[in-house]
């Protein structure tokens, strides 16, 4: 397993993760046996893997110096695109709770996979990505203040995660 300071921050590519999306949706729907079904949300989990491991990474290397220009601008291209992505993955969440093959893929990943799609459908439209957006801006800004606060105490100036330890 790498250590932190060892993983890449790619970014993301929206389109790419897109096409990626939609094409296993496609697949996962004409799919006509359990294993392949199984095999493709398992491609599905490692776009969705990769995404929240870039999206981490840069969230934690922004919030460890968010004077630091490039994390800042990838942090504001995040909160733009992931609510973009929710669209494909709301098109493969659709496909896998109508599965043909739902009753074994529930025996395999659990009931509660499902029953949490069942709600992220009930939560989304593409209507609201917008908002998402603005949302998404306004937790950065608001992390990006409280990072980036100096109190100073007995004659030292700290950050407040600072004067937490």
């Amino acid at each position: 397993m790498k250590k932190f300071h060892e993983m890449e921050y790619d970014g993301i590519n929206v389109e790419e993760i897109q096409n990626k999306t939609y094409a296993i949706t496609d697949q996962f729907q004409k799919a006509d046996s359990f294993d392949e079904q199984n095999r493709l949300l398992n491609d599905m989990n490692e776009i969705k893997k990769e995404v929240t491991t870039q999206e981490t990474l840069v969230s934690i290397r922004h919030s460890v110096d968010t004077t630091d220009e490039f994390y800042k601008q990838e942090q504001e291209k995040m909160d733009q695109v992931l609510p973009e992505l929710q669209e494909a993955f709301q098109s493969f969440s659709k496909a896998l709770v109508s599965a043909t093959y739902r009753e074994q893929l529930e025996e395999r990943w659990g009931s509660q996979l499902f029953a949490l799609k069942d709600l992220q459908l009930k939560t989304f439209a593409p209507e609201i990505v917008p908002d998402l957006q603005k949302e998404n801006k306004l937790s950065s800004e608001y992390s990006q203040l409280i990072a980036s606060a100096k109190i100073e105490f007995q004659g030292e100036e700290y950050t407040l995660a600072q004067l937490a330890h």
